[in-house]
């Protein structure tokens, strides 16, 4: 708990909401064992909308899969994103009840909620649930 602590007072030492969102990814990704790259979507160039951009980001960081959340699925053309050999899922994850400290169980707070009441593993754990 002593290290989490070192990560949040490290990450609130801004002043720039954009900054803390760009940090906390990072370390969740690096704590579940997500990624050791995270981009963000303005390091590249592209003119296209909605599902073509999104696809030509994925192809530009040669990504095999691409997870969104349902409203993306009304306007992805699927058929392209098979083509280019990206699968898309579509993400409908729910938070299941873990032990907290609180009487009664409040889903959805952050990450940082469930890694500081169930450590990486089960931060891990947390999010392979399906």
């Amino acid at each position: 708990c002593s290290n989490m602590l070192a990560e949040v007072k490290e990450l609130i030492d801004t002043d720039n909401l954009c900054e803390l969102n760009i940090s906390s990814t990072t370390i969740a990704a690096y704590i579940i064992g997500c990624s050791d790259k995270v981009y963000l979507d303005t390091s590249f160039n592209s003119t296209a909308t909605k599902g073509e951009w999104m696809l030509e980001l994925c192809q530009e960081v040669q990504a095999d899969k691409y997870i969104c959340g349902g409203p993306s699925m009304d306007y992805l053309h699927l058929d392209e994103w098979a083509a280019a050999g990206v699968q898309v899922i579509e993400q409908k994850w729910t938070c299941p009840v873990y032990q907290q400290i609180w009487k009664q169980f409040q889903p959805n707070l952050s990450w940082w909620d469930a890694y500081a009441h169930l450590g990486a593993d089960g931060l891990r754990d947390l999010f392979s649930y399906s």
